[in-house]
C-alpha cells in the first residue's frame, strides 16, 4: 500500500492509537492537539507534533502546520462543537475528512457536513480504524471480544492454489480460515477448498496474531 500523508487532530486515547498505528504502518503523520504534554508524548511516531488551540483554527494555520496537503485527516475530538468547527473547516479546505463521533447526533450532523466517514469509538479502536482506512489489501477488522478480531484479507499471491489446509494457519500463525468470499459466493472454511486469485478470506483469532499477520502481508 502506498505511504499516505495523515493528519490527526485530538490525540487522546482514540487520536494516539490512529496516529501510531499509522505511523508504525509506514504512513507520515501530524499530530495535533492542545495538550503539549500528550504531543511531546507521541512526538517520536509523528512527522510534525504541534500544539494548538483548535478553536482558533484558520486556513492560514492549516497551511504553516502542513496540513494543507495530505491525503486524509483523522478528527479525532470528542467535544462536538469543536469536532463540527474543525470538520468544516478542513472540508472548506478540500481536505479529505473522517472523523469519531461519541453519539448518533454528532455522527448525523459530521455526515451533513460532509465527513466523508464517521467512526464510533465504543464499537471501534484507533488501532482498527487505521488498518480499515490505510491498509488497501484489509477490507475490514472487527473487534468482537477483548481479545478476538475477525479480519477480511484479499488471498496473498504464495496462497493462491494452495488448500487451506496447506496453510498451516493454526499451527503457524495461531489463526483459523472461516470462510472464502468469491466473486458470486460466501464459501465456509473447508479444509480441502483451493484458493483462487482475488478472493477474500475471513480470518479469525487473537488480536496480536491477527494484526502480526496482517503486518506481515504488507
Amino acid at each position: 500500500m502506498a505511504k499516505k500523508s495523515i493528519a490527526v487532530f485530538g490525540l487522546g486515547r482514540f487520536g494516539a492509537a490512529f496516529a501510531k498505528t499509522a505511523a508504525q504502518l509506514g504512513h507520515e503523520v501530524i499530530g495535533i492537539d492542545k495538550d503539549d504534554a500528550v504531543v511531546k508524548e507521541l512526538s517520536q511516531y509523528l512527522l510534525v507534533a504541534a500544539q494548538a488551540d483548535l478553536y482558533k483554527l484558520t486556513p492560514k494555520d492549516l497551511v504553516s502546520l502542513g496540513v494543507k496537503n495530505v491525503d486524509l485527516a483523522m478528527v479525532a475530538l470528542s467535544q462536538m462543537d469543536l469536532s463540527i468547527l474543525v470538520c468544516m473547516e478542513l472540508i472548506e479546505s478540500g481536505i479529505k475528512v473522517v472523523a469519531r463521533a461519541d453519539d448518533e447526533l454528532h455522527a448525523k450532523i459530521l455526515r451533513k457536513i460532509g465527513v466523508e466517514k464517521v467512526i464510533m469509538p465504543a464499537t471501534e479502536s484507533g488501532v482498527r480504524a487505521a488498518y480499515q482506512l490505510l491498509e488497501g489489501h484489509i477490507f475490514d477488522v472487527l473487534g468482537i471480544y477483548t481479545d478476538l478480531v475477525l479480519a477480511e484479507v484479499r488471498v496473498p499471491q504464495a496462497w493462491v492454489g494452495k488448500k487451506l489446509r496447506d496453510l498451516q494457519l493454526p499451527a503457524r500463525n495461531h489463526l483459523i480460515i472461516v470462510g472464502i468470499k468469491t466473486k458470486d459466493d460466501f464459501i465456509l472454511g473447508n479444509p480441502d477448498y483451493v484458493l483462487s486469485a482475488n478472493e477474500i478470506v475471513l480470518l479469525a483469532g487473537k488480536t496480536k496474531d491477527v494484526y502480526a499477520f496482517l503486518n506481515q502481508q504488507r
